[in-house]
């Protein structure tokens, strides 16, 4: 035997130059202890089984070998344990797979664990696994044990890796951006995303894929998470990675929402709280506005619920305010509200009255949204009191804002315009442009919804100069939606069908889907008044699938009155009796009065015959003129 490694790899090659072998090199740890092993001759094949992907091989086929599927995952445990006892036992058995992952090793573990012990059943195994402390010891049995396989990987990590799997493990998070990667290990992002690819290379982590924002998402096994918490017990306490990623989303939040419409009263405490961001990661996220906070939403729900659960009070009700937009997004609508109940738990266990005042009134402008008006009254009550005990003005701006829009929804535009008034005078003092620009912008509406469109325009006019003092398109598009309205109503077709299109491209582009739905509604009613009812059934259809991924039920009963409209106009008045009888209850739950006279004006024309119900100009013109938010 020749003592030179090459000379060793000549000789074998020659010994199987003239055979045809399968070689199988199990558990290599990296390119080089194979390379000597590869046959030279055509004849031979090598499989070659690793804990990390070797690409540097140039093999013809690499195999990922993915967690087995639940019927898969049932099967094998079906083979060991018995397939009666997973039969009789079936949701126990998907319990105890969903637990083990879909790992091959931990099922085998776990199956080999009951056969051992008949006496006990799969409920039980599936209890004791569901402690995810003991969940790694009770995957051991024999000279079997997850851990053991793990540790084998984890020796051959460096320890930037290390560190870095300890820190994600510590997230209850459902998948991991890069930007949250940097963030809980401090280093340098080029760095970090380096040692990731490592994390990849040796199956710590897999990508998921891409986001709504063009980030990769990085996700953890369970198993691999329950792991790298054993190992941040050893090293460091996971608290710490906890309150790093939570104090770097806030920051990271509260920046974007910044440079993408202002920062409103409830983002501005939460900016306390954050940490510094890196400008650059800023500026891309701020692009994509709505998009990337979408992309995020698992992210803030997930550090919402830990931060509770550890303590970190000023964390937990950070995270909701400053993500309190999340609110625009359809799919995060529903849990929108746990979100804050949490945040407003955590606010007063931590003592600070201007949080709790803060998340309780999101919480009203939530029930208002939802139409739930008598307990939107009760949150901004308990809210302005809050303030007011306090003097805190800033906030008081905030949640007289919110009661504004109630009253002027309801019809109380006395009310409303006292609240927008006041605003008027306070928010300057404070420095809130928005709020200024919200309560001229609210004044108007007021005047349109009474039939004064001209006496609106002046107050729009100011609403835009005050809205036009950052470079925030979006504070603007919200105040030339109402130009469009009092165009309309002036009989200004043109200026309005304009002014509309333009309005509803622009929010479409960033993605407010209620905005937009405004301004469908706007292209709605402008050809119903010219008559063009084609038209405007597209414009409503479209309004009405926008209003449908949120919960905000005042537009959507503008909408379906709209619709109505439409139909009676058509001749269906049979249609459109039902239609407005399907949105009454809701109208009459929001006590919205103008929407309700709105409503009872369409019922009675459908009611009446067809020459008395298409003759009453006066009729249509009142039902033209809806309330606006």
């Amino acid at each position: 035997m020749p003592d030179d490694l090459d000379e060793r790899a000549a000789l074998f090659r020659t010994l199987l130059s003239r055979r045809r072998a399968l070689i199988v090199l199990d558990n290599v740890l990296n390119e080089e202890q194979v390379r000597h092993l590869l046959p030279g001759s055509a004849g031979c094949a090598v499989l070659v089984t690793s804990r990390r992907r070797l690409a540097g091989l140039g093999a013809q086929t690499l195999i990922g070998l993915d967690p087995f599927s639940e019927p898969e995952s049932v099967e094998l445990l079906g083979r060991i344990v018995g397939a009666d006892q997973v039969a009789e036992e079936t949701a126990s058995a998907r319990e105890v797979v969903r637990l083990c992952g879909g790992l091959p090793l931990a099922l085998r573990i776990a199956g080999a664990r009951l056969a051992s012990r008949p006496h006990h059943r799969l409920r039980e195994l599936a209890a004791h696994l569901a402690d995810e402390h003991r969940r790694l010891d009770v995957l051991s049995y024999s000279d079997l044990a997850v851990r053991a396989s793990f540790d084998l990987s984890h020796q051959v990590l460096g320890e930037p890796e290390r560190r870095l799997l300890r820190r994600l493990a510590a997230l209850d998070v459902p998948d991991i951006p890069l930007w949250l990667a940097a963030a809980v290990v401090g280093g340098d992002r080029a760095e970090v995303e380096e040692s990731m690819e490592r994390l990849i290379e040796s199956h710590w982590v897999q990508v998921i894929g891409r986001d709504r924002a063009g980030q990769i998402r990085y996700g953890m096994h369970d198993l691999v998470r329950a792991y790298g918490r054993e190992r941040s017990a050893d090293n460091e306490p996971g608290v710490d990675a906890v309150r790093t990623a939570a104090r770097h989303l806030i920051g990271l939040a509260t920046a974007a929402r910044e440079a993408d419409r202002g920062l409103e009263y409830q983002v501005r405490l939460a900016g306390e709280i954050g940490s510094d961001v890196d400008p650059e990661v800023v500026a891309v996220h701020a692009r994509q506005g709505i998009g990337w906070l979408e992309a995020e939403s698992g992210t803030i729900s997930g550090l919402v619920g830990q931060t509770l659960t550890l303590g970190l009070f000023d964390e937990c009700w950070a995270i909701a305010l400053a993500g309190s937009w999340i609110s625009a997004i359809p799919s995060s609508t529903a849990e929108y509200g746990s979100l804050l109940s949490t945040a407003r738990q955590a606010a007063e266990r931590s003592g600070d009255r201007r949080a709790e005042g803060a998340c309780t009134s999101l919480l009203g402008d939530l029930q208002m949204f939802r139409g739930q008006v008598r307990e939107a009254d009760a949150l901004f009550d308990t809210a302005e009191r809050i303030f007011t005990d306090m003097g805190e003005s800033h906030g008081l701006v905030e949640v007289r804002k919110s009661r504004a829009m109630l009253d002027r929804r309801r019809g109380r535009y006395d009310e409303a315009t006292r609240r927008y008034l006041w605003i008027r005078q306070v928010a300057p003092r404070v420095g809130d442009d928005l709020a200024e620009s919200m309560a001229l912008r609210g004044l108007a509406q007021i005047h349109l919804a009474e039939g004064r469109p001209a006496e609106a325009l002046p107050f729009l006019e100011a609403a835009l100069t005050v809205a036009s003092r950052s470079q925030m398109s979006w504070r603007r598009l919200t105040v030339l939606l109402y130009f469009g309205e009092a165009y309309r109503l002036l009989g200004r077709f043109e200026e309005a069908g304009t002014t509309f299109s333009s309005v509803a491209a622009a929010l479409s582009g960033i993605g407010d889907r209620a905005g937009e739905a405004h301004a469908r509604l706007g292209l709605g009613q402008l050809a119903i008044d010219s008559g063009g009812y084609e038209e405007a059934d597209a414009q409503l259809t479209l309004a009405a699938e926008l209003a449908a991924t949120n919960q905000e039920r005042h537009v959507h009963s503008q909408i379906q009155l709209a619709i109505a409209e439409v139909r009676l106009r058509t001749e269906q008045p049979a249609e459109a009796m039902r239609i407005v009888e399907g949105t009454m209850p809701t109208i009459t739950m929001m006590g919205a009065a103008p929407l309700l006279a709105q409503a009872e004006d369409i019922l009675r024309r459908a009611g009446e015959p067809a020459p008395s119900r298409l003759a009453d100009p006066a009729s249509q013109r009142r039902s033209a003129q809806q309330t606006r938010k």
